[in-house]
């Protein structure tokens, strides 16, 4: 396992994913904070004491994943292309391995067992410890950005009746942070699906095919898998679990295909 950390963060190239998955929320903060405070800097005069705690999103507000900033762009950039970044991150390696038959080398030292363990539990703490770094910054600096901000925008958590919804209206930080480390673990867990489909197909376009398109449809569909993802929107528990459903049976359903089409091959 030290082996396949130490080579991954070897490639420089790998480090412009990571670069990208922390500036961009980084971009998108700013860009959120100045809207916000755009109409005191235009027009101070109508701020005699400056800007009040009432002018401001409450931090968890003004944080990347509650989407707070108009477009959404930073949030489609991230979110909608994370299977590029998967693939270009880590997946890529083992299909990369293939072409080459450096895997011949592997499997006649390791068994195939802890090869794919090994690359499973990369694809997940690599993602995810990438994209929870990320965010986490993020957060901090919008603590900072957007101290002591009571702006929720315009929701009275009173006139909500949805329980989960409620209590995360309540406790802004705690709710935000359920979702931060809910979206963190499920890019993780698609990381080891995209890591399976390599498994199973080794062919790139195949695997880009299949990987992009199942989490294009898991956004789109009516149960969005953003409902697991970005706090503080209309959808309530029963929409939380039913995503993290559909994306713990998908790996489960690959799991299952890699152990009948590729444990039992023989490589060499």
């Amino acid at each position: 396992m030290y082996f396949e950390f130490y080579k991954t963060i070897k490639d420089k190239r790998r480090w412009l994913v990571v670069l990208l998955i922390i500036l961009v929320p980084m971009i998108e903060l700013a860009l959120t904070w100045y809207t916000d405070c755009a109409d005191y800097f235009h027009c101070p005069e109508y701020y005699p004491n400056g800007l009040e705690p009432r002018d401001l999103y409450a931090p968890a507000m003004g944080s990347f994943l509650s989407g707070a900033n108009i477009g959404h762009i930073g949030q489609m950039l991230i979110i909608w292309l994370m299977p590029i970044y998967i693939f270009l991150f880590y997946t890529d390696s083992y299909m990369q391995e293939k072409s080459y038959h450096y895997s011949t080398i592997y499997f006649s030292k390791t068994e195939r067992k802890t090869v794919y363990r090994n690359k499973a539990l990369m694809s997940f703490l690599f993602m995810a410890g990438i994209n929870f770094v990320s965010l986490l910054l993020n957060h901090i600096l919008a603590l900072i950005f957007f101290h002591n901000g009571t702006n929720i925008e315009g929701v009275n958590p009173d006139w909500v009746t949805e329980p989960f919804l409620h209590w995360c209206l309540t406790n802004l930080e705690g709710g935000y942070l359920i979702f931060l480390l809910s979206y963190c673990a499920m890019v993780g867990l698609y990381a080891v699906f995209c890591m399976n489909l390599a498994f199973i197909f080794h062919d790139r376009k195949i695997v880009y095919a299949i990987g992009i398109i199942m989490w294009i449809v898991m956004i789109m569909n009516p149960y969005s898998i953003t409902y697991a993802m970005q706090p503080f929107i209309e959808y309530g528990l029963k929409y939380f679990l039913i995503a993290w459903c559909i994306v713990l049976g998908l790996v489960l359903i690959s799991y299952c295909l890699v152990k009948l089409t590729w444990e039992k091959k023989d490589e060499i």
